[in-house]
């Protein structure tokens, strides 16, 4: 059984104030099941990510996401974790 529809990316969001090394152990066991792309990254603020300019806010986390989604997969959808 899938739950991911063929296809639609899966986005691993870490939880605050971990960065996606969390993903790691999780990755490392689903590596070459999943039946669309799998992406993690680090939210503005934590990581590679540097401080934004502006002030941190989940509005700014989400749109960091989503843009760094769509733009990894063209795809406007994804089945979103975390």
């Amino acid at each position: 059984m899938s739950i991911v529809p063929d296809g639609t990316p899966l986005v691993l969001l870490n939880a605050f104030p971990i960065d996606r090394s969390q993903w790691e152990p999780l990755l490392a066991e689903i590596s070459g099941q999943a039946p669309g792309d799998i992406i993690t990254f680090d939210v503005p603020g934590i990581g590679d990510m540097p401080l934004p300019d502006d002030e941190p806010s989940l509005d700014l986390i989400a749109d960091a996401a989503v843009l760094a989604m769509r733009e990894v997969t063209g795809r406007d959808a994804a089945v979103w974790v975390g």
